[in-house]
């Protein structure tokens, strides 16, 4: 996971399953849901579930780093698009995408998620304060 070095970011939450890692970090304004290993219809739930916490948190910034995703199905896709919109709701918020694995990025291409969600190879630059 990339970030600056002045976030102060915190692990709040792992959810394993053998098939995923689930981890949720906060810091000042940004909330981080980093992926890792397959989400798929047996286990969105628990990545619905980080969303959720993320997104509620009120953080201005939600990123979910799909870097180290494997498969992504599209109750994954969609899980992040519903917490996209819910993002997208606020104009002083961003839900952004990154670092998504080829995997990943194919199954936000092939289901049009990637027209709904800001998707970015890289963590984009934190705003000037």
């Amino acid at each position: 996971m990339m970030r600056s070095a002045d976030d102060e970011l915190s692990v709040c939450d792992v959810q394993t399953d053998g098939i995923a890692e689930v981890t949720l970090y906060q810091g000042v304004g940004a909330a981080i849901v980093q992926i890792s290993g397959e989400i798929d219809l047996a286990n969105v739930a628990t990545l619905r579930a980080a969303l959720n916490a993320a997104v509620t948190s009120g953080s201005r910034r939600v990123l979910v780093d799909l870097a180290a995703v494997s498969f992504l199905d599209v109750t994954g896709a969609d899980a992040l698009a519903a917490a996209a919109q819910t993002v997208s709701r606020d104009d002083r918020r961003q839900f952004t995408v990154i670092n998504p694995s080829g995997p990943a990025q194919r199954v936000l291409t092939a289901t049009g998620a990637d027209r709904l969600i800001i998707v970015s190879p890289v963590q984009p630059a934190a705003p000037a304060s």
